[in-house]
């Protein structure tokens, strides 16, 4: 189990600190933030952003097959040899096409940014987090 995770946790064993939390979470007015987990990528080449919800209720592969049910916010793909995509799932949009995959990674990024998303440096919590405290 993380570090973090395990803080985390024992803070919010204390009603107080629940209390605290939600004032705080409520003043920052944090009921709006989109938050959008690290890329993922693609056994095939690509990337997905899964979202908040998915990255809560699953652990997440080093890499996702091609033919995986995931849950995500923006995929960059080549259709083959067209160049590079990235598909807004939230907005049906499709950008591009990008020379190379980084570039297309770099400006899915870039759309996630204009989009509102807050995208987080690393996933907050680990595997076994998910696993031993599912929300399921």
């Amino acid at each position: 189990m993380s570090d973090r995770y395990n803080a985390i946790r024992a803070l919010l064993d204390d009603p107080l600190n629940v209390a605290c939390f939600l004032r705080e979470y409520q003043r920052r007015g944090m009921g709006k933030s989109k938050l959008l987990p690290p890329p993922v990528p693609r056994k095939e080449g690509g990337w997905i952003f899964p979202t908040m919800r998915m990255l809560m209720s699953e652990v997440m592969p080093l890499k996702f097959d091609k033919t995986a049910d995931v849950d995500s916010v923006y995929e960059v793909y080549s259709p083959g040899e067209d160049g590079w995509y990235v598909y807004c799932t939230h907005s049906d949009n499709e950008i591009g096409p990008f020379e190379t995959p980084q570039t297309a990674l770099s400006e899915a990024r870039a759309q996630a940014t204009r989009d509102g998303w807050v995208l987080l440096g690393g996933p907050p919590w680990d595997g076994s987090d998910v696993a031993n405290n599912s929300l399921r």
